[in-house]
């Protein structure tokens, strides 16, 4: 009888555990990837299969002409959850423009490549003449230089981002084109080169699609600790996709925000990371003898902020040292 309970007691866990929702937060790579040529609408060897990596360019002759295109899909059926804290689309650049200043345009676009249904394009066969037209402008972003990350990251990402989930009616397949959109300084025939999923180059950062859901956390500890002359404030994170950095407050009242101790923003360590680091603040304007509330504010690149706290800390028994001079 013992065992009988036991076993129902674990089907009703299991049974609970499976229905709780995955969640947004993930990264992808792309299930396929590519870019067609206007000057090669239809070439020999399909363009993304010739051994190179993803690339965009534009001509400037005659006039401004974009004259390559790249394109980019990813299966986010793994993901239940909708993207509602942010997302990021980040493509690595391992060519640029030698004299060119301008910004590379992120649009949305239909996911039946070479005429295939949803989800099930060839990235072997599209060219120029059968590729997807753009749909809606997402994002736009400096060109960027050689080693550095583009990333692409607006409220139209995560807006598109989540109308594609099947549970919003969408099929769980997002389609991205990626073109030049403007240059205030071009050269003739520029381009960049971005890594691709299949061949990128030693460096380990093919295009990567990062979402962080609602149930992400930011901010995993945040603690205070006072010492004979100072008070060390340390905390910790979890995710800084979307982070940019903190700000620490101190207050004599618990209810109260307080005085903002850091005069400009503390800086995430890995910004635009899907990881986190170690953070520490030494706190040496107190007066000693009081009970103080630390809070910490996070600020993300969308201007959202969210707080922690307030943690207490007993300054009773800190004192200052004297600073002695021969």
């Amino acid at each position: 009888m013992k065992k009988i309970i036991i076993i129902l007691i674990l089907f009703l866990v299991v049974s609970m555990l499976s229905l709780v929702p995955a969640r947004a937060d993930g990264l992808l790579n792309p299930t396929d990837d590519t870019y067609v040529d206007i000057n090669d609408p239809n070439p020999t060897t399909p363009p993304g299969k010739d051994g190179y990596s993803l690339l965009t360019d534009y001509s400037t002759f005659p006039s401004f002409v974009v004259t390559r295109r790249v394109y980019l899909r990813f299966d986010i059926s793994t993901l239940l959850g909708d993207a509602s804290s942010g997302s990021l689309l980040r493509l690595h650049i391992i060519k640029a423009p030698f004299n060119t200043i301008g910004n590379l345009a992120l649009w949305s676009t239909g996911d039946d490549w070479n005429g295939g249904t949803a989800g099930n394009g060839d990235e072997t066969t599209l060219t120029w003449n059968n590729a997807p037209a753009p749909i809606v402008k997402l994002d736009t972003q400096p060109a960027g230089a050689l080693g550095a990350n583009i990333e692409f990251s607006s409220a139209a990402l995560i807006t598109y981002i989540n109308s594609q989930r099947i549970a919003n009616g969408g099929d769980n397949v997002i389609s991205f084109m990626v073109q030049w959109d403007s240059c205030t300084t071009c050269g003739f025939f520029d381009n960049i080169t971005f890594e691709d999923r299949e061949n990128f180059g030693g460096s380990g950062k093919p295009p990567e699609l990062v979402l962080i859901g609602p149930t992400a956390v930011v901010v995993s500890s945040f603690e205070a600790t006072p010492n004979f002359s100072d008070i060390n404030v340390t905390w910790e994170t979890v995710f800084e996709t979307n982070l940019i950095g903190f700000n620490l407050f101190r207050s004599s009242d618990p209810d109260i925000k307080g005085t903002q101790l850091n005069t400009d923003l503390i800086p995430a360590k890995v910004f635009g990371q899907p990881i986190g680091e170690n953070y520490l603040f030494i706190d040496t304007s107190f007066q000693p003898g009081n009970t103080y509330y630390y809070r910490l504010e996070t600020v993300d690149r969308f201007g959202q902020k969210e707080e922690y706290g307030p943690v207490p800390v007993d300054a009773s028994y800190t004192l200052y040292l004297p600073f002695l001079k021969n």
